[in-house]
């Protein structure tokens, strides 16, 4: 089981880094449930991830990811990426900055006996891209090294 799931993780990175949307999309079911943190409700279909990861090579013209599996846990595989791109089309609503991006994640996806995803969840540092993208202001307060908690002095290992 984890040699297969492992495989379908580097089919997946194989098709993103070729920019190759049918091949992505073969890894997934028909009537997949996919969420994406970024969007407010989860999404079915394959239709929807070709549109995904379509906008994803559009606004990224050199987009690539890398990725290593975390666990898996019966049908259940967790796997943590980067994604790095040039942000040079339009992308969520914020017009091209032809800034260099970077960008961490991780993914939760149940595989069926089928071998494809079945249901898929993004986790994305969202606002960390958004910052990237000059779009949002990068915190500037430091993390205090000692903290009172219930009256005792913590201090930050």
């Amino acid at each position: 089981m984890r040699e297969r799931m492992s495989a379908l993780l580097q089919d997946r990175i194989d098709a993103f880094n070729a920019h190759d949307p049918d091949a992505f999309v073969a890894l997934y079911a028909p009537d997949v449930i996919f969420r994406d943190i970024a969007t407010a409700v989860p999404a079915h279909g394959t239709q929807v991830v070709r549109e995904w990861v379509e906008t994803y090579f559009r606004a990224f013209h050199d987009a690539r990811m890398e990725s290593k599996v975390v666990a898996i846990d019966g049908d259940v595989l967790v796997y943590e990426w980067r994604a790095t791109g040039t942000h040079d089309e339009d992308f969520m609503g914020f017009p091209a900055t032809g800034r260099f991006l970077e960008v961490d994640g991780c993914s939760i996806a149940r595989i069926g006996e089928d071998h494809l995803v079945h249901a898929e969840k993004n986790y994305w540092d969202v606002a960390g891209m958004l910052q990237q993208m000059g779009a949002l202001p990068v915190a500037t307060q430091e993390i205090p090294q000692v903290s009172r908690v219930a009256g005792q002095n913590i201090t930050a290992a």
